[in-house]
């Protein structure tokens, strides 16, 4: 097999061993493996946690702070960085009890309610910052999802096409990818920051929280299971 990283957008990540005291927002060391010819790290910028309150009367919470992922990888195979939530993992803080996948943010205090969580991806920091935008119809599309993306579930893996688990492209699995912003990218190395939305205006008020968003760093074989080699998990908050 060829060597291939996807590049840069957010489905992942995974890195080194230890795991240090938690604190909201902190990224958490979780790796389930060291593995040896990759490395990944996961940085809060402008800020120390990822946390927001939705502003009435707009169409969309964007989290001021992002996340900066470094990674690098020299193993044979497809390698992917992906993005995920991990919400009915039974260490998940609120843990998602609803029926469906529960992806994106619990409510705290109705942990069966979850609202959806969107990234977008980039090479460069925006100046700035990023602004989640509604699409056509902000009450049928109130973040636009052309290049902005939903954050899907571990529950739901294989990750459904449109979900953009995937935040490097790898040709193979090209129907598992979404352009956030742009289709493509491929390198072994590399350092991508990734933005953060949820849309906020049909929900119920309250404290909506993730402990378990996971970046990791994946080789996908051919059946489209994963072995994560590194990990990294952030802790997003957000009220309305």
């Amino acid at each position: 097999m060829k060597r291939k990283i996807l590049s840069v957008w957010m489905i992942l990540a995974l890195l080194f061993c230890g795991v240090p005291s938690a604190g909201m927002g902190e990224v958490v060391i979780t790796a389930t493996a060291n593995a040896t010819g990759s490395a990944l790290s996961v940085s809060i910028m402008n800020g120390t946690a990822i946390t927001g309150t939705y502003v009435s009367g707009s169409n969309n919470l964007s989290f001021s702070q992002y996340l900066e992922v470094k990674f690098s990888c020299g193993r044979d195979g497809y390698q992917a960085i992906i993005i995920s939530t991990d919400n009915s993992n039974i260490s998940a803080n609120p843990k998602y009890t609803g029926g469906g996948s529960g992806s994106g943010l619990i409510l705290t205090s109705n942990t069966a309610t979850n609202a959806a969580l969107h990234w977008v991806v980039f090479t460069d920091p925006v100046s700035g910052g990023y602004t989640f935008v509604p699409g056509s119809d902000p009450n049928a599309e109130p973040i636009k999802t052309s290049n902005q993306f939903f954050v899907a579930d571990k529950k739901e893996s294989p990750f459904p096409a449109g979900y953009a688990s995937f935040v490097y492209d790898i040709d193979a699995f090209a129907g598992n990818l979404a352009n956030a912003p742009d289709p493509g990218r491929s390198t072994v190395t590399g350092t991508i920051y990734i933005y953060l939305g949820a849309n906020l205006k049909f929900m119920p008020a309250g404290t909506y929280k993730t402990s378990m968003l996971r970046i990791e760093l994946v080789t996908i074989n051919p059946d489209q299971t994963f072995v994560v080699h590194n990990r990294r998990t952030v802790t997003v908050t957000a009220t309305r």
